[in-house]
């Protein structure tokens, strides 16, 4: 299964091309705090466009971290507390657009904690607790398996 990982934080931002459990491709560049919201958009889809063409990659599912606060519910950006435009940011729906593909968001800690609970660290464990620190600090507890 290819899938498209995008990281979305305060100093930078990372998209990934993944074929089943292995990385193809990975590319990080500067966050534009001015840039909002549009600007950061404007190079991912520069980025996957370049992908699609000379890697021919054609992702089947899109999954986004976000460096605060998110309503999982509604799928929506909550607040930026580090960059500026994000405040209600209907991003899920821009990245579906953009990808052709379903499309799941939830903050980088938690999505970090479910990424060590399947692939990593925590890996056959039955609970876990991830930390992030980076431009921000958050955690992501994993109970059973679950978020």
């Amino acid at each position: 299964m290819r899938t498209l990982a995008v990281d979305i934080g305060g100093t930078k931002f990372t998209v990934g091309a993944f074929d089943g459990d292995q990385l193809i491709a990975r590319e990080t560049r500067s966050t534009d705090r001015t840039g909002g919201p549009q600007s950061m958009l404007a190079v991912i889809r520069e980025i996957f466009s370049s992908w699609s063409r000379e890697l021919d990659f054609r992702p089947v599912a899109c999954g986004i971290g976000f460096g605060g606060p998110v309503d999982f519910r509604t799928q929506t950006v909550t607040l930026s507390t580090h960059v500026g435009g994000w405040d209600q940011y209907p991003l899920v729906p821009e990245m579906a657009q953009l990808t052709g593909v379903p499309t799941i968001m939830d903050n980088d800690a938690n999505v970090g904690a479910l990424g060590e609970a399947c692939y990593g660290a925590a890996r056959n464990t039955r609970s876990s607790f991830y930390m992030t620190l980076s431009t921000g600090i958050g955690g992501g507890i994993i109970i059973d398996g679950s978020v």
